[in-house]
């Protein structure tokens, strides 16, 4: 894979009830309210954010020198020569020691495990993201049918009219969506576009601030997640 393909897209965004949004090098977006920011992308994989998460001495250096101390001898002292016999000397060969290499740093931001295989999108990424709630003390996330429904319907909407925001191009926001999906208690919406596996997706989000305040907010408790593969396009809604 060139270089040119690695960096082209990684969309992702995030949203939530509160109505902040969040930008970086790639379109972001974060939705954690009813007003999440509308994107148009360029590039092939994405990642959508808006989000309503509150977001030496220098040693001193000596100077002079030391040289080594001469002394005169009294030029009118006599002087006697002796000679000696040459003297020979050999000089050792120099040793050299090899340190052992330092181990490698560890990344500050290490990649999520590959899910178990047989899993479906949805049960990876479940699974990895409650990982990583689990690191920060937060009780795991349950699926809720309801919140798939709508979470489903937004990466197939935006797959088959070929945009990518976290409003509809009928106006609805993500708290509307799973409310008509049956849902009374909205929480957020993390979107992406391009990430092929869940490990990828969850990876991308984990990277960007406002997503992860999403998946690591302790008062969710419940989650769905659609996926389209026209583009890839990922809908991740959570609920309290």
């Amino acid at each position: 894979m060139s270089a040119r393909s690695l960096l082209l897209g990684l969309l992702i965004g995030a949203t939530g009830v509160g109505g902040l949004a969040f930008s970086g090098t790639a379109p972001l977006g974060i939705d954690i309210t009813s007003t999440a920011q509308q994107e148009n992308p360029d590039a092939a994989n994405q990642l959508g954010t808006g989000g309503g998460a509150a977001p030496g001495t220098r040693q001193p250096t000596p100077n002079g020198s030391t040289g080594t101390p001469t002394s005169s001898s009294d030029s009118s002292a006599p002087t006697t020569t002796t000679t000696t016999e040459p003297t020979s000397t050999t000089s050792e060969t120099p040793t050299t020691t090899t340190a052992p290499p330092e181990p490698p740093e560890s990344p500050e931001n290490p990649a999520p495990p590959p899910p178990p295989a047989g899993q479906t999108p949805e049960q990876a990424v479940l699974s990895l993201v409650n990982d990583a709630r689990a690191a920060k003390g937060c009780k795991a996330l349950v699926i809720d049918d309801r919140i798939t429904t709508a979470a489903q319907a937004h990466s197939t909407d935006m797959a088959s009219k070929n945009y990518f925001s976290h409003t509809s191009q009928d106006g609805r926001t993500f708290d509307v969506r799973m409310k008509a999906a049956g849902y009374p208690r909205p929480g957020g919406e993390n979107i992406a576009m391009g990430y092929r596996t869940a490990a990828q997706v969850v990876d991308g989000w984990m990277k960007s601030q406002g997503h992860r305040e999403n998946i690591e907010n302790c008062s969710f408790t419940t989650m769905g997640v659609g996926l389209d593969t026209r583009g890839f396009y990922w809908t991740q809604n959570f609920g309290r």
